[in-house]
């Protein structure tokens, strides 16, 4: 709160409160007394915001150890074997992946995109003492979920992925067709 002010005018108080929270204005609740401060309840609505970011984060990175795993493990079934159906297989599980991971990125992304709105403009609902989390207001700033397949920190890990099955089922039916050893 804004202890400072015997020697700081309320004025410049109030002109300096969204730049920098150093004299938050109280809300006054319905009970008469008094809630958190604008500035408490954005920097709350931002920390919910950037845990919903990091949960999304960490999902990315155990969709792409579930394809390691499963897309090995098939690759070891199917080497055994020499069955290329086996490794195609394989293929499936990394497009699945690929797909959820497109779609908790864009979530991600649209979450970022509302921890900016927010950050910028303060767009919190704090009069009725909820915070918006609907990403429908900022999901025009951020790709489609076809375009997120295609992004940077997807497709070269699941395209070679998806790429190397493909190739080793290719090689596992020649090898079973008699084909060059």
């Amino acid at each position: 709160m804004c202890n400072a002010t015997r020697t700081v005018s309320p004025e410049v108080c109030e002109s300096f409160r969204d730049a920098i929270y150093a004299c938050p204005k109280q809300v006054t609740s319905p009970e008469g007394g008094t809630s958190m401060s604008d500035g408490d309840d954005r920097r709350k609505h931002l920390e919910f915001i950037q845990q919903i970011v990091t949960r999304l984060a960490s999902n990315s990175f155990a969709y792409k150890g579930w394809t390691v795993v499963l897309v090995t493990g098939l690759f070891a079934l199917g080497s055994k074997d020499a069955t290329p159906a086996y490794l195609l297989v394989g293929a499936l599980p990394a497009i699945a992946f690929w797909g959820l991971d497109a779609y908790y990125l864009r979530q991600e992304r649209l979450f970022r995109e509302l921890y900016d709105a927010v950050r910028l403009r303060g767009e919190t609902n704090s009069q009725s003492g909820e915070f918006a989390m609907s990403t429908t207001p900022v999901s025009d700033r951020v790709d489609g979920w076809l375009r997120t397949l295609g992004s940077r920190s997807l497709w070269p890990f699941y395209g070679t992925m998806v790429a190397v099955t493909i190739i080793a089922a290719i090689v596992a039916a020649s090898r079973v067709s008699g084909g060059p050893q």
